[in-house]
């Protein structure tokens, strides 16, 4: 227990508050609402005549009981902004949360961003029901990234966030790639109460986190997911990593707050790259019209954060065209671009060899037909 009484009341109010926040147009992250103290948030949110809130009147040593008896019932730990052990990159927010609830501990949390909060970490988080390759490119990357060192961050949401998580476990378990450095592990940012799985579908994968890695949320165990939660989490997960990747986000997507939120406090974001016209990319894809650089290999990591970057271990370089050889690695080269047609490919490639060369692409997964008869390249699953 490393928070203070003061820190709890607005955290536990925060979590009061809840159904209020949602009915705010639009549910959203409130603007600089999260950083009033407990009375003056209540008189913003709530409307003239409410029931007072009971937290409001508890004592101190009946708020800091109840996380203590939070602490030993569902091992959750709790550290608010004025403890050292604070995360020094979420004192960078505006908004920063009142108390991190942690479950792993706080001790595991420290190790895990590094005792100045100086480890090398990213921040990774993509569409929920993108095209199948969006999760395979995510645990590549992830794990990737988890052997070379990094901590992954993430929201533990279905599609590309389970499969960074899962990527960034499967690193750690095979262990670093290079002699002196020990592998990275990864961090679960959820928009309810650390004790409760968000989703539940992603129970098994959250009992792996809970041990291997950590899970955090500023609000307290029994909060439920709310809608402005989820972008208020956002925040959380941005300031948490050195580089926020997105892999694919679509217009209106959440996963483009985060990468406002990245922006704003000056963290690089890479984007994997996706078909021009699938619409499933269009988001991430219009983050490329900026300074915001591609991530085709892992290792171009490196090259988001700055040759002269802080943080430099070797990321492991993965070939997409891995397996590939002669003209099936030619059309394979060929389709990194973006799907094509037979009968383009047919200009480009003598008939024979390049049918020849299509039949071996099937046979290794590799090869995948659009609706529209289209042929686009599948990544491979391991790096």
């Amino acid at each position: 227990m490393r928070a203070c009484a003061a820190c709890v009341r607005a955290a536990q109010t925060l979590k009061a508050l809840t159904p209020d926040l949602d009915r705010r147009p639009g549910a959203s992250r409130p603007p600089q609402v999260l950083t009033l103290l407990p009375e003056a948030m209540v008189e913003a949110l709530r409307e003239p005549g409410s029931p007072r809130l009971a937290v409001l009147d508890r004592s101190d040593d009946d708020l800091l009981s109840e996380a203590a008896a939070d602490h030993r019932r569902l091992g959750v730990e709790s550290v608010c902004r004025h403890d050292p052990a604070y995360p020094a990159r979420l004192r960078e927010l505006g908004d920063p949360p009142a108390v991190l609830h942690v479950l792993g501990g706080v001790e595991r949390l420290a190790a895990v961003l590094g005792p100045g909060g100086d480890a090398p970490t990213v921040a990774m988080v993509g569409s929920r029901r993108g095209p199948r390759d969006t999760t395979e490119n995510a645990r590549r990357f992830a794990e990737a990234f988890a052997r070379a060192g990094w901590t992954v961050v993430s929201g533990m949401a279905l599609g590309v966030d389970a499969a960074s998580h899962e990527g960034a476990l499967a690193g750690r378990r095979a262990g670093p790639s290079g002699p002196g450095r020990p592998a990275g592990t990864t961090v679960a940012v959820l928009a309810a109460g650390v004790e409760r799985p968000t989703p539940a579908t992603n129970r098994r994968l959250y009992e792996r986190i809970r041990v291997e890695g950590v899970v955090v949320s500023e609000l307290p165990p029994g909060a439920t997911p709310r809608r402005w939660s989820f972008p208020a989490r956002n925040r959380i997960i941005a300031a948490l990593g050195d580089a926020l990747i997105v892999v694919a986000a679509a217009h209106g997507s959440g996963s483009l707050t985060s990468a406002k939120h990245a922006d704003e406090l000056g963290r690089r974001i890479g984007v994997v790259p996706g078909p021009i016209t699938d619409p499933a990319y269009g988001g991430s894809n219009d983050l490329l019209r900026g300074e915001n650089r591609p991530l085709i290999v892992p290792d171009d990591l490196r090259t988001i954060l700055g040759e002269a970057g802080e943080h430099e271990p070797p990321v492991p370089r993965a070939d997409p065209l891995s397996g590939l050889e002669g003209v099936a690695r030619e059309i394979g080269t060929a389709l990194l671009a973006g799907p094509r047609t037979i009968e383009s490919l047919v200009n480009e490639h003598e008939a024979p060899a390049l049918l020849a060369a299509l039949g071996d692409l099937e046979a290794a997964g590799r090869l995948r037909r659009g609706l529209s008869g289209e042929l686009e390249l599948v990544s491979p699953r391991a790096v």
